[in-house]
């Protein structure tokens, strides 16, 4: 990617980051426009720590130590025949960057795309304990034996970790049986997710959500061979899962259920309430702990939380089309029109090559 594309991509993404928390955090309503007019222009560089929340524990068992210097490109099925991830240490020369298969899974690794000579990519099941599987709830479902490992990406000379990418990584993998499983073998609604971690950067947080919440990443791929393939510029709380995404609209339960600026209900303002039986596209899985949901008005055009308690499952309303208005306006989520997170879409397209607000919004 073009170097000043790549720079003004993701320094409209980090504006809309910062500008979309502020607004939440001051209690008022905002659309998917309103991304736009808050926009500012700011940059950021590969980062690297001593220490963070990117890793699990280092697995003890069946872990292959490879150096690979294989220039990158796109993975295929074939080649990735294992039955599940793998762990796989790989040290790789940035200059030429390189891929490793990991099992049911594969990550391509461009040149350049961080700023020290050489890295250590450890791809990992053992995963940190703030990433739980099982307790995936609200509108994804996924399987502890399905798709997920850990990514962990650390300077080969000094160890420190890196926590962002000044070019995107691909993964791609083939679904494993428990994948499908849990698709009720509809594999076109399953998408993946990242876990946040306490030292996740606000480019990849933009709504300050706490560790252990799980978010949509941006603009998954289906292809012909049935692998899924995604693009990634996050190294810190990089856990990958495959998940199932089969609601995308709930109906409020409560007569009077309200709509929060926040996930902490000690610190939230209310936006107002929404009749019972109202509509509400749900654009990011399930907070755990609080038990909230990030959606979207379709009546208003907002942004607001609920509480899960509020609202049941439903389809779409009887005007919208099943892969919803906005995310299907903004050109979000994989090419079936599942999953995606609207609202990080809105950002994260930017900065990793997407369709892109503007773009989607001109169409």
């Amino acid at each position: 990617m073009n170097l000043n594309r790549r720079v003004k991509r993701v320094g409209v993404a980090a504006g809309l980051a910062l500008g979309t928390l502020g607004l939440l955090t001051a209690g008022l309503p905002y659309g998917p426009l309103d991304f736009l007019q808050i926009a500012a222009g700011a940059t950021y560089t590969t980062t690297s720590t001593s220490s963070g929340g990117g890793g699990g524990g280092t697995s003890t068992t069946s872990t292959d130590t490879t150096t690979t210097n294989t220039p990158s490109g796109d993975l295929t099925a074939s080649q990735l025949t294992g039955t599940a991830p793998t762990n796989v240490t790989a040290t790789v020369n940035t200059s030429t960057g390189g891929t490793i298969i990991a099992g049911n899974t594969g990550l391509s690794v461009p040149p350049g795309f961080v700023g020290v000579a050489s890295v250590t990519i450890t791809i990992s099941t053992t995963l940190p304990t703030t990433a739980n599987i099982p307790g995936l709830a609200g509108n994804v479902i996924a399987s502890p034996n399905g798709t997920v490992f850990d990514l962990v990406v650390t300077d080969a000379t000094t160890g420190a970790q890196i926590t962002s990418f000044n070019a995107p990584i691909t993964f791609t993998a083939v679904p494993n049986g428990a994948d499908i499983a849990i698709s009720g073998g509809h594999p076109e609604i399953l998408t993946v997710v990242y876990f946040i971690v306490g030292n996740t950067i606000s480019v990849f947080n933009p709504l300050g959500l706490p560790p252990g919440t799980p978010l949509f990443q941006p603009n998954v791929r289906h292809h012909a061979d049935g692998s899924l393939s995604w693009d990634n510029q996050n190294g810190a709380g990089v856990v990958q899962a495959v998940v199932a995404n089969p609601l995308s609209y709930v109906q409020t339960l409560n007569p009077n259920a309200t709509e929060q600026s926040g996930y902490d209900s000690n610190s939230a303002q209310t936006f107002g309430t929404k009749p019972q039986f109202s509509y509400l596209q749900v654009v990011e899985p399930q907070i755990p702990g609080v038990n909230r949901l990030v959606v979207l008005d379709p009546d208003t055009g907002n942004y607001s939380y609920v509480n899960a308690t509020d609202v049941g499952p439903s389809g779409p309303p009887p005007s919208k089309t099943s892969a919803g208005v906005t995310r299907g306006l903004l050109g979000g989520g994989s090419s079936q029109g599942q999953g995606g997170g609207v609202i990080h879409n809105l950002f994260q397209s930017l900065s990793v090559g997407g369709s892109g607000v503007v773009h989607g919004l001109l169409q």
